[in-house]
């Protein structure tokens, strides 16, 4: 299989063809510095964009699905850390929410959009994230390769990537996570699809799931008596904020902020989705239209957080 940089590779040379000198020796040996140099080039640009560290809480019982993320972006180039910048990190595309950890826009690849292209496959949400899984396998190679050659990328990301779907008219909920390989770059099996809702081969039990950069906040829920009094929406409000926290120690000790605030919360309830009221962060509203068929894909609760009884 292809890497990314194969096919960039494979491209630049096709590009270089008609500035080659006619002299066959000299042309060859033109093409092959042409296509180094384009390739650098090609690279420290694909390098130049955001890059995701998000943190995700989901939530699903038989009557209720929450959905929330983080809304901090950090920006690099090669490695570098550039900035931040704030942006909506759940999507919609018609009935389907998609959110994402991870370097979801690294090396000149671009995870949501592949995601978002996914959720508009015929059928339940099991085949589209099959699709995702079909369509980004080149994607997720490329960027490993990039993370483990690129200087000073491995200390932005971890390399792992988490994707999780929500669909309104199902009222089902599923995540997929990629971890980088240890050794190499090549995807060696194809991680197991987990999924909430109902149907056969789904959990129905209520569940909450805590995906991303979290480490500090759970430690924080372990022993802190006020969260295990709070309910729905104040209690993940309280288990960001742990993580917010820590992250704002990270910078005054001059390390880089991985997740940050406006935190967005997402409620679907009855086959409708809206935001929580104050918790909209920078997501456009929610659009009560279904799915189009070709998609233009451009780049409180009163329930216990963390319990496993009906909600």
């Amino acid at each position: 299989m292809f890497s990314v940089r194969t096919y960039v590779d494979i491209y630049i040379l096709k590009f270089s063809q008609p500035f080659a000198p006619r002299t066959p020796g000299k042309s060859i040996y033109f093409s092959i510095v042409f296509s180094y140099i384009l390739r650098l080039l090609t690279i420290l640009c694909f390098l130049a964009v955001p890059g995701y560290s998000t943190l995700i809480f989901f939530q699903w019982s038989a009557a209720r699905i929450v959905l929330a993320a983080d809304a901090l972006v950090v920006l690099g180039r090669s490695g570098k850390f550039e900035g931040y910048r704030q942006a909506c990190k759940i999507y919609q595309e018609g009935d389907m929410f998609i959110a994402m950890t991870g370097a979801s826009q690294a090396g000149g690849l671009d995870f949501i959009s592949i995601a978002r292209k996914a959720s508009h496959v015929s059928g339940p949400i099991e085949l589209k994230m099959r699709r995702f899984s079909e369509d980004s396998r080149p994607a997720l190679e490329g960027y490993w390769n990039e993370v483990q050659t690129t200087p000073g990328m491995r200390a932005l990301t971890s390399g792992g990537i988490t994707v999780v779907m929500a669909s309104r008219q199902e009222h089902a909920i599923a995540m997929k996570r990629y971890d980088m390989p240890t050794k190499g770059f090549m995807l060696t099996a194809e991680p197991r699809t987990e999924v909430w809702g109902q149907g056969p081969s789904r959990s129905q039990k209520s569940d909450s799931k805590v995906s991303g950069t979290f480490e500090e906040a759970v430690k924080r829920v372990n022993s802190d008596p006020v969260i295990k009094t709070l309910h729905g929406t104040p209690a993940v409000v309280r288990l960001f904020q742990f993580q917010f926290d820590a992250e704002a120690d990270r910078g005054r000790r001059g390390e880089v902020k991985r997740v940050g605030p406006p935190i967005s919360i997402l409620h679907i309830e009855n086959g409708k989705a809206a935001w929580e009221d104050g918790y909209q962060g920078e997501c456009p509203s929610v659009s009560q239209q279904d799915a189009v068929a070709n998609p233009r894909v451009d780049t409180p609760s009163r329930h216990r957080l963390f319990s496993n009884q009906p909600m």
